[in-house]
């Protein structure tokens, strides 16, 4: 038996536990809080700094390359460092009078991109096939192997669990949601690289999603699982493609405790884009040999989507590649160094100067 006295003490202590712990949280709020300010309070400094240098040492360097007399190439390295949002308007003249081409970045171009997307009254073709229903059906019409389809907009409790299948979202992005279904034992989260044992451990990991909206109405696309000799979960060829053109291609196989990655150009050879390099959990790996009727026939589904970019990617089978799904904005697209991110970047204006130009050989000729 406790005495009076001791239970007394021990919920005092309990008391004091609380309100210490009450305490603490309230003084990390406070922390939390003031730094916070103090972030938004320092955005307009950086960007008055920013804005100071690019006007008082940026602009006029630039402008003195292309005016002056120096020559081609001594402007074209002058340039080679200068943004977009750094040109002037006498610059822009000089550059195109002296052939100097202004550098491009892929991040900018793609966040410019989403930003017209949010502000377009109708659905940019890009991100109308961001939905793989639709993309499932642009990639029948170009003669792409697709998984068989065992249905879509399917609430998770209709779902038949009884033969191998890969249950995954409509939209989602990032491998979130996706789920390799082997055996009712034997299930893989691809985005968390985890294993379940059992559907109750499946539903719970939905549950999750579903408190995080990435799926809210309960409605799933449910497809053939395909197999590879390689591992559970299928290499993924992510292609970077410009309306007919693709750029740069990026392999990942996600069977390791980490994520090996790797990147190759159009010509197939081996390449450094920064991006995952010296990441806590990624590692690069020799990759797969890509044909070039592989290549040929990405880059004739991208010419069906009249966009300047869009990521096709590819699951490879056990004996040919299966299309997966389209990417009108891919994750850590800003993540690229500085050569990639200005190779991409114009990839991306070229594409947009094809594209504008079928566009007004089909509409004013």
């Amino acid at each position: 038996m406790i005495a009076a006295g001791e239970r007394t003490g021990i919920a005092a202590a309990r008391t004091g536990a609380g309100s210490r712990r009450r305490f603490v949280s309230r003084v990390r709020r406070g922390v939390g809080k003031r730094f916070q300010r103090a972030a938004i309070a320092t955005v307009p400094v950086a960007a008055r700094i920013r804005d100071r240098l690019r006007i008082r040492v940026l602009q006029p360097l630039l402008e003195l390359a292309l005016t002056r007399h120096w020559g081609t190439r001594s402007a074209e390295r002058a340039v080679r460092h200068i943004a977009f949002d750094s040109v002037t308007e006498p610059a822009m003249r000089a550059a195109e009078r002296r052939a100097v081409t202004i550098p491009a970045s892929f991040a900018a171009e793609l966040t410019r991109r989403s930003a017209v997307a949010a502000r377009c009254t109708q659905t940019l073709p890009d991100w109308w096939v961001n939905d793989k229903v639709r993309a499932r059906s642009v990639a029948e019409r170009a003669g792409f192997p697709l998984p068989a389809l065992y249905g879509e907009n399917i609430p998770f409790s209709q779902i038949d669990f009884s033969r191998p299948c890969v249950i995954k979202p409509p939209s989602a992005a990032g491998s979130n949601g996706v789920f390799i279904v082997r055996d009712s034992e034997s299930i893989i989260d691809v985005k968390r690289r985890c294993r379940y044992d059992s559907l109750d451990e499946l539903r719970a990991a939905v549950d999750a999603l579903r408190s995080r909206d990435i799926r809210r109405d309960g409605g799933w696309i449910v497809e053939e699982y395909i197999g590879s000799g390689e591992g559970i979960v299928p290499i993924d060829l992510k292609f970077y493609t410009f309306y007919g053109m693709v750029g740069l291609v990026l392999a990942l196989d996600r069977n390791a405790k980490v994520t090996r990655f790797c990147f190759r150009g159009r010509d197939g050879v081996l390449c450094h884009t920064g991006k995952y390099e010296g990441r806590a959990g990624y590692r690069p790996f020799g990759g797969c040999e890509i044909d070039e009727e592989t290549f040929e026939a990405v880059e004739a589904l991208s010419a069906m989507v009249p966009a300047p970019f869009v990521r096709i990617d590819l699951l490879k089978g056990a004996e040919r590649l299966y299309f997966g799904e389209f990417t009108p904005r891919p994750g850590g697209y800003h993540l690229f160094n500085k050569r990639t991110d200005r190779l991409l970047g114009d990839l991306f204006l070229d594409a947009e100067a094809r594209l504008n130009a079928d566009w007004i050989a089909s509409r004013w000729n």
